[in-house]
């Protein structure tokens, strides 16, 4: 099963806190990520339950990840900071076939800052077939992003928008294969030193439950919001 996107919230400024209001139609179970971008430091505090997944500083610019699995949180999220910082951020919420209990398998973070026109992902190494992907991209530009060519063309686009003077992609596909992916390029409209992406591959979601009808087996199949896992 593919992704499902569902919505975005965002934040940015000049504070030393940053607000979030949960993504429209979360509910439990779903996964939420988050793509922290700051101007002079990293983050000090993040709201309860959110995992940092990786952390790149490059140019002046602080790149961060986090994902939290939806499970009974308020409304609101809250960064913070240890001194007055520019931050632009955005949080994605949807949901897919992945292990709730074990979500990620590997993370690409990877200091590429070449004066071009590609945010570049270091190839990494995934353990399970059919496990999902994501990429998230944000560059410091007015920029428009081309869906990756690696591990396949298969990429889908969930969102491209713009917060303040940063752009955001967030990209999902489920790969039929395993091992190396290649470099994983997000390709702009634009040139910039100021960019970064991150790639996730999450665990599938274990085959549980196969139980037998006249000796033939049978798969009993959990439901997430309607849709089968």
């Amino acid at each position: 099963m593919a992704f499902t996107y569902k919505a975005y919230t965002t934040s940015g400024g000049s504070s030393t806190v940053f607000n979030f209001s949960k993504p429209v139609g979360t509910v439990n179970g779903d996964l939420m990520i988050a793509m922290i971008t700051s101007y002079s430091r990293y983050s000090n505090s993040a709201p309860a339950g959110w995992i940092r997944l990786g952390q790149v500083s490059t140019n002046s610019v602080y790149f961060e990840l986090y994902y939290k699995i939806a499970a009974n949180e308020g409304a609101y999220f809250r960064w913070g900071f240890s001194a007055l910082t520019t931050c632009y951020a955005i949080i994605h919420s949807g949901f897919g076939s992945f292990d709730g209990n074990n979500p990620i398998d590997v993370v690409s973070t990877v200091i590429y800052n070449n004066l071009d026109s590609i945010c570049r992902g270091a190839s990494m190494n995934v353990t399970h077939a059919n496990s999902l992907l994501i990429c998230c991209a944000a560059a410091v530009a007015v920029t428009t992003f081309a869906n990756p060519f690696r591990p396949t063309m298969e990429w889908m686009r969930n969102c491209q928008c713009v917060v303040g003077s940063n752009s955001f992609y967030f990209g999902t596909m489920v790969w039929n294969g395993s091992g190396d992916t290649g470099t994983i390029d997000v390709v702009m409209t634009m040139d910039t030193i100021r960019k970064n992406v991150f790639v996730i591959a999450l665990n599938p979601r274990p085959v549980t439950n196969i139980k037998t009808i006249n000796g033939l087996p049978y798969l009993l199949v959990k439901t997430h919001n309607g849709f089968n896992e």
